[in-house]
């Protein structure tokens, strides 16, 4: 998992197992999670939980690089003729510094952060998935206009070229021995990744910013209705650009998935309103009980089956990253919205 300084990764990995209990639109497969705890029964995601969900402790940024063993659990329903399926999936998550890969001003030269470098781009580089999180509402696009390019380029490696998709005729003519000879795609630098999740965080931050001016001009919306009204990959690209998601894309190999999600650790209260709107004054016991992520649990199973469902879309080619006009971010043309009468 990498992103910028302050984007929500730990929060995120933090939110993976409460986000199993959230109801999901596919009643069909359920989730599980297990951490993997060392020997003095430590659990550092529960610990970090708690102080930040349950106290509302100002909580510093990650200060070195720390992995998480995390079993992720798929249970798929059967049918008449079909039995039910469980999967157990082991996730490695590796959790460091967002300035050790997006680094702020001149680049570091402390041995902490050279080593914090090397070993996340070498857990980037044999990663199933790797997850690129970004601030919803900061997102430092001039620190991943800067990196991105070349930390891709490093997490890359040199593979044999993919076959494009010929025409059926050429192949067939092909299977004969006849039709003109093409010779061997060339070499070329790609992702080892087959999944790549763009994870736009802290969506309930700008969803309550957007549902504050559209109450002022008579709108009887939530916050929670904003946020599952927003398209994923419109929102990125009014964020981003499309620069850096052209880029990522082409790094990735041919058959490999790119995704884009919204998502929030704190998540929403049951009325609509933002989880951090309710909780303030809340006992720390009441505040927990009520904790409920949102896109976290869509986030999860993206990263372990490679299936999409709500907040979390997939781009299916480089033609959904291409916008014909700019969206502007202040309209909120990126949602679809019924207003009052």
């Amino acid at each position: 998992m990498l992103g910028p300084s302050k984007a929500g990764k730990t929060c995120a990995l933090a939110a993976f197992e409460a986000a199993c209990y959230v109801d999901a639109q596919d009643p069909t497969c359920t989730l599980g999670v297990t951490s993997d705890r060392d020997g003095d029964n430590d659990d550092p995601l529960g610990r970090f939980m708690v102080r930040w969900i349950g106290r509302d402790q100002p909580l510093p940024n990650t200060d070195h690089k720390r992995d998480y063993r995390v079993q992720v659990t798929t249970r798929v329903a059967g049918g008449m003729f079909r039995p039910e399926r469980v999967h157990a999936t082991w996730l490695h998550c590796g959790d460091g510094r967002g300035e050790d890969i997006f680094t702020i001003g001149d680049e570091a030269s402390d041995t902490q952060s050279k080593e914090g470098e090397a070993r996340m781009l070498a857990d980037a580089r044999n990663a199933t998935t790797l997850v690129l999180a970004v601030d919803s509402t900061a997102p430092a696009l001039e620190l991943i206009e800067t990196h991105l390019q070349r930390r891709l380029d490093q997490i890359a490696e040199a593979t044999s070229g993919e076959e494009p998709a010929h025409p059926i005729g050429y192949r067939l003519l092909r299977r004969l021995g006849l039709g003109a000879t093409v010779p061997p795609p060339p070499w070329r630098r790609r992702l080892r990744a087959a999944r790549f999740l763009l994870l736009l965080t802290k969506i309930d931050v700008l969803a309550e910013k957007a549902w504050q001016q559209l109450r002022r001009n008579g709108s009887r919306t939530t916050p929670f209705q904003i946020a599952r009204s927003i398209d994923s990959i419109g929102l990125a690209m009014e964020l981003l650009g499309e620069r850096p998601l052209r880029r990522i894309r082409r790094a990735m190999g041919i058959d490999a998935k790119l995704a884009i999600g919204v998502a929030s650790a704190t998540g929403f209260h049951r009325g609509g309103e933002t989880f951090l709107s309710w909780s303030r004054g809340k006992d720390h016991d009441h505040r927990l009980r009520e904790w409920s992520p949102y896109g976290i649990r869509e986030a999860l199973r993206f990263i372990t089956t490679g299936a999409c469902e709500g907040p979390v879309q997939l781009v299916g080619g480089e033609s959904d990253l291409s916008l014909a006009s700019p969206i502007p971010l202040q309209s909120n043309s990126f949602v679809s919205l019924e207003r009052a009468p």
